[in-house]
């Protein structure tokens, strides 16, 4: 936490261990999850957070490899002027 904090220190972080419920995600603009749940639980979780206008980010890493899904709901767009 320490680390991530080092990136924008205007952003406040908080890490909750253990199940993770809608009420706690209603207080949230982003939930980053980074342990392996099942897919049944990531997929609720994920709906629980755009039910309630929340981002949701789910990164995980096996070994040498890595998963990072990124859900900001149907509302989010960006604009890549240049295509880079």
């Amino acid at each position: 936490l320490p680390s991530l904090k080092e990136l924008n220190e205007r952003v406040q972080l908080s890490v909750h261990s253990g199940p993770v419920t809608e009420t706690q995600v209603q207080g949230f603009n982003i939930v980053v999850l980074t342990n392996n749940s099942s897919r049944k639980r990531l997929i609720e979780l994920n709906r629980i957070c755009r039910q309630n206008h929340v981002g949701f980010i789910l990164a995980d890493t096996r070994g040498l490899f890595g998963t990072v899904f990124v859900d900001l709901g149907d509302s989010y767009q960006t604009n890549d002027v240049n295509g880079n």
